[in-house]
């Protein structure tokens, strides 16, 4: 079914298939929020598997533990339009905010990070086969990020729009405007087509 169980969803399940791509559609939007003292085996998508959200995806961690990663898309299909806010808890894998494996988000991502602790934070998807249409923003001002902010994907492109990463609090190793590419061999390039902005008034770096 593309994904492991222990896993959360903001929208429904589709199929996968070509002939019906609107399989697990949400007509409106979706809010979901991790918190408390909850404990996530694998991944959280604020979209669906196979499925998505019509209008907007907010999703908000404010507590409680995420074994996998957390996207603000979904796995494997399209996005709207992207909200993340991390305010506590602990995220083992990586925050994105696009999709996962494959998908396009047309409205673009914000990711807002004020505190908690991740691994890596990026503004994009995971997967050479996602993409951000409308560019992305990602805003630090607290936690722990315990290697690298991104403000693409990893692997993904940002065919559209820019990217900008504000950096005004937290600690973190590395920042960087654009997104985490493989060989040009892989075909994995994490192409931005816009500019990166970077601005950083604060923080450990």
């Amino acid at each position: 079914n593309g994904s492991e169980g222990g896993t959360v969803f903001g929208a429904g399940k589709g199929s996968g298939a070509d002939n019906e791509p609107e399989s697990g559609r949400m007509s409106f939007g979706t809010n979901l929020v991790i918190a408390d003292e909850c404990d996530i085996l694998n991944n959280v998508y604020g979209g669906g598997n196979y499925g998505f959200a019509d209008e907007y995806t907010n999703l908000y961690v404010l507590g409680g533990i995420v074994h996998g990663n957390v996207f603000g898309g979904s796995n494997q299909n399209k996005a709207p339009q992207v909200t993340v806010n991390m305010k506590d808890g602990k995220i083992n894998g990586s925050l994105y905010g696009g999709s996962n494996t494959s998908g396009t988000n047309n409205d673009g991502a914000t990711v807002n990070v004020s505190g908690g602790t991740v691994t890596n934070v990026f503004g994009g998807g995971l997967g050479e086969d996602t993409d951000m249409e409308a560019g992305t923003v990602v805003n630090v001002s607290g936690g722990t990020i315990s290697n690298n902010v991104y403000g693409g994907g990893e692997k993904g492109t940002v065919s559209n729009g820019n990217t900008e990463v504000n950096i005004s609090g937290g600690t973190m190793n590395d920042v960087f405007g654009a997104g985490k590419g493989e060989s040009e061999a892989s075909g994995s390039k994490a192409v931005i087509s816009g500019t990166t902005t970077v601005n950083v008034t604060g923080g450990t770096v």
